[in-house]
């Protein structure tokens, strides 16, 4: 069985967060509770517009995102936890 997301909706894998950067910062674990750093497996097509037309889907897989934790549905499948969100819940694309 596969996932495939509908609509606007991206298919998420999170990364685990390491508390210390490779140069040796420690990172602050305030903020970093309320988002998350997750590879995108699989997008939906996009909305339908009322003219008839399909929004956009900017994510694409394989892009590295971040996103609200509040705005993920967290999932198992096959002993692999996923997440779902809306495209519009994406913060940012990390380079």
């Amino acid at each position: 069985m596969t996932i495939t997301p509908l609509f606007d909706r991206v298919l998420i894998e999170e990364e685990k967060q390491e508390p210390q950067t490779t140069t040796g910062f420690l990172l602050s674990q305030s903020g970093a509770e309320n988002v998350i750093i997750a590879t995108v497996v699989a997008t939906g097509n996009g909305n339908e517009k009322e003219n008839g037309e399909q929004t956009k889907m900017f994510v694409k897989p394989g892009n590295k995102i971040l996103c609200s934790k509040f705005a993920v549905t967290m999932f198992k499948h096959k002993n692999k936890e996923y997440g779902i969100l809306r495209q519009n819940d994406v913060l940012a694309i990390l380079k």
